[in-house]
């Protein structure tokens, strides 16, 4: 059974007062959804033909006391002091629930935030409560798995990534592709708009000195 994760998120030393009330949680971001995603372009031969595309990591949480402090750090792009999203489970060899997978971002920025009110009108929908799913990019991203050490589990393990490229969320390759479209037909209608001004121009100038222009007869009076 998936149990919350609970999200300890600081700026400098005050922490991002979330609505737990969870015993030794007080005051963090209750998490009820995770999701990431790291990828790397494959040759044929299955050997990665790049180096690995860091997606953003993107919580859900209920719309909260955090939500307004959460909206404000986006708009201000502030650079958060700590952030640790500690995943929650049963233990296999029973007890009470513990931590055991803790994620830490360095230097995280909130990428974007997407607030969602479920279609009442749909019976399913009707149970569940408003959320928000807040986006984080980051400069490093750290993974720590704490085992048992009672022979039920491998032990601890962790692994810290500093090197791997963000796919921040910028423009797609496509909108860039667009804008370079855009900007070189602009260019082309300037060139042909000078074009266009000179031989009118030179034009002009052809039949003012040209007698015979304007295709009028001489006057010969009778």
């Amino acid at each position: 059974m998936t149990l919350p994760a609970f999200l300890r998120l600081k700026v400098g030393g005050t922490q991002v007062t979330g609505s737990s009330r969870f015993k030794d949680r007080e005051g963090q971001i209750v998490v009820f959804g995770m999701q990431h995603e790291i990828t790397s372009d494959r040759g044929p031969d299955g050997h990665p033909a790049g180096a690995p595309r860091h997606r953003s990591l993107v919580i859900v949480k209920d719309i909260d006391r955090a939500s307004p402090n959460l909206y404000r750090a986006f708009e201000d792009n502030v650079v958060f002091s700590e952030f640790l999203l500690e995943l929650q489970r049963m233990p296999p060899v029973g007890g009470p629930q513990e931590s055991y997978v803790m994620i830490g971002l360095t230097n995280p920025r909130i990428s974007s935030i997407r607030a969602i009110m479920p279609n009442l009108r749909q019976p399913d929908s009707q149970p569940l409560p408003e959320r928000e799913e807040v986006a984080f990019s980051y400069e490093q991203i750290s993974w720590k798995y704490w085992g048992k050490g009672d022979g039920s589990e491998s032990g601890d393990s962790d692994f810290t990534e500093t090197d791997a490229s963000f796919e921040k969320d910028g423009p797609s390759s496509l909108a860039k592709l667009e804008a370079k479209l855009q900007a070189k037909a602009t260019e082309l209608a300037q060139t042909a708009g000078d074009a266009a001004k000179a031989w009118l121009a030179n034009f002009l100038e052809q039949s003012l000195n040209d007698p015979n222009a304007g295709g009028g007869g001489g006057g010969g009076g009778g």
